[in-house]
């Protein structure tokens, strides 16, 4: 992927293993996608296996994104915007975060889990 820094990164080692144990079909959300680094290569290792919705607030990432990997869904919204939730009325099996910190909506993020989903968060150390 062509870009700034982020596109650059590879997957997270740890990100790649629990997904094994998602399940088939689930519906993933990846909040805060930047490039797409765990959208798409989670696409690439387990085809079919995952409905991927990316989003993010930078544009031009979400247009790499899906420039590099198409059967990935993406949202351009603000996640940081308290009077914009484009998920109320939407739940995830699996909700995954990296490199992103926001407080405030970690309520949210956890009320978009469904039951027996999964919240893979990895952030700066």
């Amino acid at each position: 992927m062509a870009g700034g820094r982020e596109a650059t990164l590879t997957p997270s080692t740890w990100i790649m293993q629990q997904a094994k144990s998602w399940p088939d079909q689930a519906e993933l959300l990846d909040f805060a996608s930047g490039h797409g680094r765990h959208s798409c290569a989670l696409s690439d290792a387990f085809p079919g296996r995952f409905d991927i919705l990316a989003t993010d607030h930078n544009h031009e990432a979400l247009k790499e994104l899906i420039a590099q990997c198409p059967c990935v869904e993406t949202l351009h919204t603000d996640l940081e915007d308290s009077n914009s939730w484009p998920f109320k009325d939407h739940d995830f099996d699996v909700v995954l975060v990296t490199n992103y910190l926001f407080r405030p909506r970690l309520g949210a993020l956890f009320k978009l889990i469904r039951k027996g989903g999964f919240l893979a968060y990895e952030t700066f150390a």
